[in-house]
């Protein structure tokens, strides 16, 4: 299986200005046997959802990925994290020195697999 790349929006619902505006996730067959693994782990214990860091989401100042978030521009980004229920996953991504959050849009399992 080839990876799968997903350019997302992501929502800071504190409205912090100099965040960034998309993400481009590449998710390879590692990555993807890895998150089924959290998702089964998700359901059998009935856990609302299972978050590790990770730093696979790559921030952009636009949609075409052309141009990179700058971390250290405006503000910087620490605590990346990949967060995994039974049937979708995300990255979320505090604003350093504050208690702001981001996160990329939501990825449903089925997506990336076609099941």
């Amino acid at each position: 299986m080839a990876d799968f790349v997903k350019v997302t929006t992501v929502s800071c619902p504190d409205l912090f200005d100099g965040t960034p505006n998309f993400a481009k996730v590449t998710v390879s067959p590692t990555l993807l046997a890895r998150i089924k693994r959290l998702a089964a782990l998700a359901k059998s214990k009935n856990l609302y959802r299972v978050e590790l860091f990770d730093y696979t989401a790559k921030y952009f100042k636009d949609e075409e990925c052309t141009e990179p978030w700058m971390d250290g521009n405006i503000c910087q980004l620490e605590c990346p994290t990949l967060s995994v229920d039974e049937c979708s996953f995300w990255w979320e991504a505090v604003v350093k020195h504050t208690d702001v959050t981001i996160r990329t849009e939501t990825i449903y399992l089925k997506e990336v697999t076609g099941e």
